[in-house]
């Protein structure tokens, strides 16, 4: 996990389009550690993705929802249809 290290201790970091990719629990677990690194230095980390609060509960994990949803972050959610072309 040296390479997390290293991501870990950024000053700013963009995460994009969680949930894009099939999660496995190891991935789950690097994830976790990451946002908690990362909350816990209370360093500012943007996170995107398509999914909805509750999928991100079921889907990835409830520990790494409480820490993108803690009352200490600022949330952005927008509601609305893919643009992208096919």
């Amino acid at each position: 996990m040296q390479t997390l290290g290293s991501l870990v201790d950024d000053e700013f970091v963009i995460y994009d389009d969680l949930g894009s990719t099939g999660l496995n629990d190891w991935r789950k677990e690097v994830l976790f550690e990451f946002l908690d690194q990362r909350y816990v230095s209370m360093k500012p980390t943007i996170v995107t993705s398509n999914l909805t609060r509750e999928e991100i509960y079921q889907q990835i994990h409830p520990r790494v929802a409480s820490r993108l949803f803690a009352k200490e972050n600022t949330l952005i959610e927008v509601r609305d249809d893919d643009k992208r072309q096919s």
